[in-house]
């Protein structure tokens, strides 16, 4: 229960980010192209960032649901898909089902 409670309060600071710089940037640039991808950009950077940090600190288990899942999750859909796609790739655990 607690990592749910974790995953929620995530994807509510990430989604809140995501509105502060999607607004940021929209003001800044002329066209709403870099306003996504800004924010897939900054969320890959931060993800891939942060997980190398998680894994030399051994992070717990809680802490990561609340980053990569919850606040990453609720920032970007793009950097969540990445990191999964490199787990499970990492891990040789890829299957091409159609």
């Amino acid at each position: 229960m607690i990592k749910v409670l974790l995953l929620i309060t995530g994807g509510a600071i990430g989604t809140v980010f995501r509105y502060g710089v999607s607004t940021w940037v929209q003001r800044s640039m002329l066209h709403s192209f870099f306003r996504d991808t800004s924010v897939n950009v900054i969320g890959s950077f931060l993800i891939g960032f942060c997980w190398s940090i998680a894994e030399t600190c051994n992070l717990s288990a809680g802490a990561r649901v609340f980053l990569f899942t919850g606040l990453f999750g609720g920032f970007t859909t793009f950097s969540s898909f990445a990191l999964d796609t490199m787990s499970l790739m990492k891990q040789a655990n890829i299957s091409w089902h159609f």
